[in-house]
């Protein structure tokens, strides 16, 4: 019985390594941006497509966001205002009298919908001026942007360096549980003191479930505002937040979410499931 456990976690552990998987195809747009059904009519563009532009100075790029946001991390060069500012006309007039490049609007990211709202009104400004301009939607938001091309952005007005980083990884690291220590605390939780939240996506998760007599949360990266309505929840409840994926990278993008929650008391699962099958595979081997 030992023997077919070790091989069942063995064989479950290789389907985690690179390549493993192939990359999702099928109804990828629709789960990575749940918010473009509402926007039929904008154009969109990836973040290579993105990346690509700015380096050549494409387009007159606009962040949507609040000048907090913008002030905390932008886009080199890119313009700051909302659908929301009452000089936002005037604005964009100044934009196509500047040059003729066409406008791109960007915000936080997936569950930001400034970015679709302000798209929306500058064509409806440009069509009541009777004006031919190109207006785009860049919807992966500035955390995309600046992960895939951190030497163009500016955090808090200064370039990326390691006394400036993009994600301050020493903060993450201190929620880190390795996976016995991450293990235990769960299984010797008697008093419901502890939540767990899964944020695997479903091709990339090698078992179901990691915790079988536990009750889990499943809600995956791509999923921004289910997770930020579960996030909310956690901290009203003043439950201590357990979270694993697959990868540790997972819990970088949803790192974001958790501090914009408020939540102090949360644990991450060091080294994601690889971790979590190799530990098992050791417990049973040992015993």
């Amino acid at each position: 019985m030992k023997n077919i456990i070790i091989i069942f976690l063995s064989f479950f552990l290789t389907l985690s390594l690179p390549g493993a998987h192939a990359e999702s195809t099928d109804n990828t747009s629709d789960k990575l941006y749940p918010n473009r059904k509402f926007y039929p009519q904008l154009s969109y563009i990836s973040t290579k497509e993105m990346v690509n532009a700015v380096k050549v100075g494409k387009y007159n790029v606009i962040d949507a966001r609040p000048a907090l946001g913008y002030q905390t991390l932008h886009i080199k060069e890119a313009d700051n205002f909302s659908a929301n500012d009452k000089q936002f006309s005037e604005k964009i007039t100044a934009l196509i009298n500047k040059n003729n490049k066409p406008i791109v609007f960007y915000c936080g990211g997936l569950a930001c919908l400034k970015s679709y709202k302000a798209s929306v009104k500058a064509i409806k400004e440009l069509q009541d001026k009777e004006i031919k301009r190109d207006v785009f939607t860049y919807d992966s938001g500035i955390s995309a942007f600046a992960h895939a091309s951190p030497d163009w952005v500016l955090k808090n007005g200064k370039e990326i360096s390691p006394e400036n980083p993009l994600l301050d990884m020493a903060k993450i690291k201190k929620h880190a549980k390795n996976a016995e220590d991450f293990t235990n605390s769960i299984n010797i939780d008697e008093y419901n003191q502890y939540i767990i939240l899964d944020v695997r996506e479903k091709q990339q998760s090698m078992l179901r479930k990691l915790f079988m007599f536990k009750r889990e949360k499943k809600i995956t990266v791509y999923e921004p505002e289910k997770l930020i309505k579960f996030l909310n929840k956690v901290k009203s409840s003043d439950q201590t937040l357990m979270v694993y994926g697959s990868v540790e990278k997972q819990i970088e993008s949803i790192y974001p979410l958790i501090t914009t929650s408020g939540i102090k008391k949360w644990f991450y699962l060091e080294g994601g499931e690889v971790a979590y099958s190799q530990y098992m595979i050791n417990k049973h081997v040992k015993n």
